[in-house]
């Protein structure tokens, strides 16, 4: 191959250059000297780098793919809040009316709460009363007030009591007495408490 490339440049040249055995040009002459061509190196294709066949650039920073779209998050439907349910609470006179009645309906022995009872013992039919009737239990002062009105006490009662589980020797405790009177009876003294408590709002 090199040998033709030497013919070519002589043959362009035109130039009849004889040469002795020495290595010498024929007078008027003109010597060339011999140009080395080396072939041109082919490019090598780079390598496939994607569908676009682009080799990503030396020192470049890799290439991120499309960002996602941001959907927004689904979110649960608003809950219904109710209010905190609260037991009804009436009035003082309507909790003493209605815990005496209470009082005087036949029990499990079948019979009623009738005559003297310690306020020890009605305070806790009053929280039976509460929990079995659905109501708040109120504070028992009040309600002590409204029921000795409705059973026609007009002083508190008070008597010597020595409970059966106490030891022996301990001296008896003076405890408040509540008189719980027959259902007839109290119904007539509801009535007529009813009637002075409209005419003590009405004046």
């Amino acid at each position: 191959m090199l040998r033709r490339i030497f013919e070519s440049l002589w043959l362009r040249t035109g130039a009849a250059a004889a040469t002795d055995e020495l290595g010498s040009t024929a007078p008027g002459a003109r010597r060339l000297e011999p140009i080395l061509l080396l072939p041109r190196p082919k490019r090598q294709r780079p390598p496939d780098s994607g569908a676009s066949g682009a080799a990503p650039l030396a020192g470049s920073p890799p290439a991120l793919g499309a960002r996602p779209e941001r959907t927004p998050a689904k979110r649960s439907p608003p809950v219904t809040r109710f209010p905190n349910w609260q037991p009804p609470c009436p009035s003082p006179e309507e909790y003493a009316r209605r815990f005496l009645a209470w009082l005087q309906m036949p029990g499990d022995d079948g019979r009623a709460v009738e005559g003297p009872v310690l306020a020890r013992d009605l305070i806790e039919m009053f929280r039976d009363f509460c929990a079995d009737q659905g109501l708040a239990e109120r504070p028992w002062n009040p309600v002590s007030t409204e029921l000795r009105r409705l059973t026609g006490e007009t002083r508190k009662r008070y008597c010597w009591h020595r409970h059966p589980d106490d030891p022996p020797g301990t001296p008896p405790a003076r405890l408040r007495v509540f008189t719980i009177p027959p259902r007839a009876l109290a119904e007539r003294r509801a009535l007529g408490a009813m009637a002075e408590t409209a005419l003590r709002r009405a004046a």
